[in-house]
């Protein structure tokens, strides 16, 4: 290989190989144990999760198809991009543009599954203010078939979104400040503030009206509850209970979906200039991805049914705990 050429690219980057590694150790290392976490924790966890609702009973449920599509880019996100990403802080960018064709393919992969997670997340919490402000309608709308169609079709969006960088909006690149191959924040403002203020910030927004409806909901039958009296309004009071659970759990998994995802957002919408340091967008875009491997967590410790059923899977049954009369499916 031309010896001129690869000081070309060291001019232009600083790093070749291991340099960054020996010149920001710290930073560096800490990169890599974020990125061995998630992409361990991620891969592990959204595993269980596919496997868990497409075998056992309990689980598979139309609701639940949206969970499925989530873990699906999620495992994408863990098991691909993450490590491409850890790559990129080992090797350094000259392997990637020497393998130009594989960065864009890395690239183009991250944009199409990230905006998938972003949409599949906003799907569940709509679905759930169907399925408790309008139950009328749940059965009638998510159907197998409507929701396996729904779920397709959130992956032609995200197709179609990121084509963006295919037809010359913008660019998918080796990114040096994140070390990964992602979309080009510099290439095309336009398409930056696109992804960042309509496909992250849009579905934040979209999903916290969704919530703040069902909470609203959940205050007026509360109030007609009270009002009410005999078996019946047991009855009410139990069912308005045990949705409101079901929703104050999905709101977890949505806070901290809001918590890795909004920063990043922020960040790539305010720095025009590119003048943020390194570690800073660096830090926040494995943060962002952290996310696909948190959402099997917090199935697991939000609700009994994936926790027994990941205990099943792993062969721990004697860790089965007894169910807890306050805890129910994430979907029905």
């Amino acid at each position: 290989m031309d010896l001129k050429w690869i000081l070309s690219i060291q001019n232009q980057t600083g790093f070749i190989g291991t340099d960054y590694i020996y010149k920001y150790p710290i930073t560096a290392i800490t990169f890599l144990v974020m990125l061995t976490l998630s992409t361990t924790i991620g891969g592990i966890g959204n595993i269980l999760t596919i496997i868990a609702i497409t075998t056992i009973k309990e689980l598979n449920t139309t609701g639940n198809m949206f969970v499925v599509n989530l873990a699906i880019t999620d495992l994408a996100v863990s098991l691909f991009v993450n490590l491409f990403n850890i790559a990129g802080v080992i090797i350094g960018e000259m392997f990637f543009r020497v393998n130009r064709w594989l960065c864009e393919l890395v690239g183009a992969l991250c944009l199409t599954v990230c905006i998938c997670s972003l949409l599949s997340i906003t799907s569940v919490g709509f679905n759930r203010y169907i399925f408790i402000v309008h139950n009328s309608l749940y059965h009638k709308v998510y159907t197998r078939r409507n929701t396996v169609l729904f779920c397709i079709g959130l992956w032609i969006i995200a197709f179609i979104a990121q084509m963006g960088n295919e037809i010359g909006w913008g660019d998918n690149a080796f990114d040096r400040k994140t070390l990964s191959c992602i979309y080009s924040r510099t290439a095309a403002r336009s398409f930056t503030n696109f992804f960042a203020g309509f496909l992250v910030m849009a579905p934040i927004i979209f999903t916290a009206v969704c919530y703040i409806l069902i909470f609203y909901h959940w205050k007026k039958s509360a109030n007609r509850v009270k009002e009410m009296k005999g078996e019946n309004s047991k009855k009410q009071n139990s069912e308005a209970n045990n949705s409101m659970r079901l929703a104050r759990m999905l709101f977890v998994i949505y806070f901290t979906f809001v918590m890795c995802w909004f920063p990043y957002a922020v960040i790539v919408l305010i720095d025009f200039h590119d003048s943020f340091p390194a570690e800073v967008h660096g830090t926040l875009i494995i943060t962002a991805h952290l996310n696909s491997s948190l959402n099997a967590i917090l199935y697991g410790f939000t609700n009994i049914q994936f926790r027994r059923a990941y205990y099943k899977l792993l062969g721990l049954q004697r860790f089965i705990e007894k169910q807890h009369p306050g805890t129910i499916s994430v979907a029905i």
